[in-house]
């Protein structure tokens, strides 16, 4: 048998509903934690690609070219996309990593695939600049003094 409830209607109350104040503590409790996250996540880098094993610091795509494009903040991280095992001859002299802004990341296909080297010391690291150089082999440098040196970090 249906059970039926009588009430009389003034003593009937609305159930609570979320109010304007819960909302916008809401909103701004996400907000918070986008921002959060935002701030936590890494800077994008500005990629240079390196597709030619020519030395040309006025082709796009050497590695000399790359590098000076990071000397100008235009990037940050150099990345390879080449035949492997490839190697870059320097014939105009060392790479100088100088004036950037920020770090600088040479990341190489590994050690076995791409060589760089010849034409003095292979890479030439200012002082007050940051760089991280990984994934390639440094051969075939002199160093002044100090031969087979690849790199001379001021």
């Amino acid at each position: 048998m249906p059970c039926f409830l009588h009430s009389h209607p003034s003593t009937l109350s609305r159930s609570p509903q979320p109010t304007r104040q819960v909302v916008r503590g809401f909103a701004k409790a996400f907000a918070l934690a986008v921002m959060v996250v935002a701030f936590a996540l890494p800077s994008v880098a500005n990629v240079c690609t390196v597709t030619s094993t020519d030395d040309s610091s006025t082709v796009a795509g050497t590695l000399r070219y790359a590098i000076g494009q990071a000397n100008t903040g235009e990037c940050d991280t150099i990345t390879f996309s080449l035949a492997y095992p490839a190697t870059i001859t320097l014939q105009q002299g060392s790479l100088e990593i100088s004036n950037t802004a920020k770090p600088i990341t040479i990341t190489g296909p590994g050690a076995t695939n791409l060589a760089i080297g010849g034409g003095g010391v292979g890479f030439v690291i200012d002082a007050g600049v940051t760089a991280s150089i990984s994934g390639l082999t440094i051969e075939n440098c002199n160093a002044g003094e100090h031969p087979g040196g690849g790199i001379l970090n001021n």
